[in-house]
């Protein structure tokens, strides 16, 4: 026997965002309602959630500088 399975599947993304006094902000200052935005792309449908944060620093090395690899790791709290 043959199954066939459709799928729909949504995928959505705000980028740039940050948690300030207590709401969610993005890149341009303006407060996002997280809560409606989910429930209106979502209904009561379950879905997953997941964040991503990142930073970054670049280090300038001169060709004839000496590195300590320690500084070029990562570091752990």
């Amino acid at each position: 026997m043959l199954e066939v399975k459709k799928t729909t599947k949504y995928d959505g993304k705000l980028k740039s965002i940050r948690v300030i006094d207590g709401n969610i902000v993005d890149e341009n200052g303006e407060v996002i309602d997280l809560i409606s935005a989910l429930s209106r792309a979502y209904g009561e449908n379950m879905f997953d959630l997941s964040t991503t944060s990142k930073e970054e620093e670049i280090i300038d090395i001169e060709p004839d500088d000496e590195v300590d690899i320690d500084d070029l790791s990562p570091d752990e709290d």
